[in-house]
């Protein structure tokens, strides 16, 4: 795979991602005003007034055909992908159990809803032949004796393995998903307990193959919350400590969900120096999905501030 020439394509694209501070001259602007700047810019494939959603999802679609014609290997890429169609497979898994009702609008990942219910009534055609062994898996093990918790458990369990099981080979892909599951539990762990659940409620829905082990989340339970913060030390340099304290503080669960995913930006901002493998790649796609997620903040709110965006 000829990953420094892809990644070398990707520094040069990376500079016309629109960061917070390119944004700043949006924020104030009426709804069609902001559209037709980023129609200017060349946003989208559209150069007549359309929706915001519509002009996002053009984006996206050019986004991910500029990825697919990158010589490097596209499995790799698909299952990047897959983190983001996690919450599309579980929803449609429970709406055909239970009879509920689900559409998803994300165009994130790789997949759609119609190749999504395909795959869970046996018919591959419409995902990639590399899924099929997890689509597989996940018809062999849902039943209907299973509550819904336990269907989201069994799916995220599948997809961590699978995911895992394929991305031996690049270094930083395993990385990102480490960060993606660590964060994920924290998460979990701070729900819970301002929930109040209980503990055993808890282990049943955090996710293996983290770099911080599922027992230090379950060991800490009880604890202080000073204890808490001390036990977070040990991870990603101390900055899940300020921002487990400064949750402590405040009560804050947007600041708090605001601050983790600023960090993982952070993180993921490093593999850029990854010339040599997938890094560049996945760093490109996570601020082009922080680009249109700052778009739509300021679409929503004209008198947003510049320091309620993410990034930089």
């Amino acid at each position: 795979m000829n990953y420094p020439y892809a990644n070398g394509i990707i520094s040069a694209k990376v500079e016309t991602i629109l960061t917070r501070q390119k944004l700043t001259k949006l924020i104030g602007l009426k709804k069609k005003e902001i559209i037709k700047n980023l129609i200017d810019l060349g946003y989208g494939e559209s150069k007549d007034d359309v929706s915001l959603e519509k002009l996002t999802e053009q984006e996206l679609v050019k986004t991910k055909k500029f990825l697919n014609n990158l010589q490097v290997d596209k499995k790799i890429i698909d299952i990047f992908y897959l983190s983001y169609d996690l919450i599309k497979i579980k929803g449609i898994s429970k709406a055909k159990l239970f009879e509920q009702n689900f559409f998803s609008e994300d165009k994130l990942g790789l997949l759609s809803n119609e190749a999504v219910q395909e795959a869970l009534t046996g018919n591959f055609d419409l995902i990639p032949k590399s899924f099929i062994k997890l689509f597989s898996a996940i018809n062999s093990k849902i039943s209907e004796d299973l509550t819904s918790r336990e269907v989201s458990s069994l799916i995220e369990q599948e997809v961590i393995n699978f995911i895992f099981a394929n991305i031996k080979s690049s270094e930083s892909l395993k990385d990102y998903f480490e960060v993606i599951i660590d964060f994920s539990n924290l998460k979990t762990f701070i729900r819970t307990k301002k929930m109040s659940w209980s503990q055993e409620e808890m282990k049943r829905m955090l996710l293996p193959k983290g770099k911080i082990a599922k027992e230090v989340f379950f060991n800490i339970f009880h604890n202080t919350d000073s204890e808490i913060v001390k036990t977070f030390n040990n991870y990603y340099q101390e900055k899940l400590s300020e921002i487990i304290s400064k949750y402590f503080q405040d009560k804050n669960i947007s600041n708090f969900d605001f601050s983790l995913d600023n960090l993982k930006l952070q993180i993921v901002e490093q593999y850029q120096f990854d010339i040599f493998g997938m890094g560049p790649i996945i760093d490109y796609y996570l601020k082009k999905e922080t680009e249109i997620t700052n778009i739509k903040l300021i679409y929503l709110n004209p008198t947003i501030s510049v320091d309620m965006l993410l990034g930089r």
